[in-house]
């Protein structure tokens, strides 16, 4: 193999000095040539191993090119969220030991489902309806039974969805949103939920629905 970079000498002051012009492998053998305007650096003939080019060759063969990548290395990529928040209950007074009417979820495919929801007496309770027909608390995280909180639309209160009370299959409660999340199965057109007032007093309660595609 001939020398690479090849080397001139300049006679500077009587000294003999060593200097190198930009120049690059054509590819045809030991060939080299000088990089410049008519004769660029053949990029697609060389291929990067961490901070050093290397002449393309079996040993040292391009990285497969990925939409999206470079260099071999695949660049993320954002996922896009998409969210909508739906008014399904807006101030709508209920009288003391009363409900709401039966309000469907309506999830639309979403990966996510929340309900905000904003009450101003206690205690109160909601239930979802599940698609295997049981209506309790335990189908929502946290359970809301007779909450002994009031909430408002600023801090309304935030229900999961999760589909099941998973009690009865002898599954561990979840404790946080996050285990709710794995917990959960998806939610379908026949499931709603209601809202109670457990209190002795007129109640004026909101809900909203936000949904959430991933």
């Amino acid at each position: 193999m001939a020398d690479f970079p090849r080397i001139k000498w300049l006679n500077i002051d009587g000294q003999q000095v060593p200097f190198t012009e930009p120049q690059h492998f054509t590819g045809s053998g030991d060939e080299t040539a000088r990089t410049g305007h008519d004769n660029p650096l053949p990029v697609a003939n060389y291929t990067k191993k961490g901070n050093i080019w290397l002449p393309v060759s079996e040993e040292n063969p391009l990285p497969t090119q990925v939409t999206g990548s470079m260099d071999g290395y695949t660049l993320p990529v954002k996922n896009q969220i998409i969210t909508e928040i739906e008014t399904v209950l807006d101030a709508v007074s209920v009288q003391s030991k009363n409900k709401t009417a039966n309000v469907f979820i309506n999830p639309k495919n979403a990966t996510e489902i929340y309900l905000f929801i904003s009450i101003d007496k206690k205690p109160w309770t909601i239930r979802y309806r599940n698609q295997f027909g049981l209506v309790r608390p335990e189908n929502g995280y946290p359970v809301y039974f007779n909450a002994d909180d009031t909430f408002s639309i600023t801090s309304p209160a935030i229900s999961f969805p999760v589909g099941y009370d998973g009690n009865r299959q002898g599954v561990k409660a979840p404790s946080n949103l996050k285990e709710a999340k794995d917990w959960g199965i998806p939610i379908t057109d026949s499931e709603y939920f209601w809202v109670e007032n457990n209190s002795d007093d007129l109640a004026t309660i909101t809900v909203k629905i936000l949904r959430v595609w991933r």
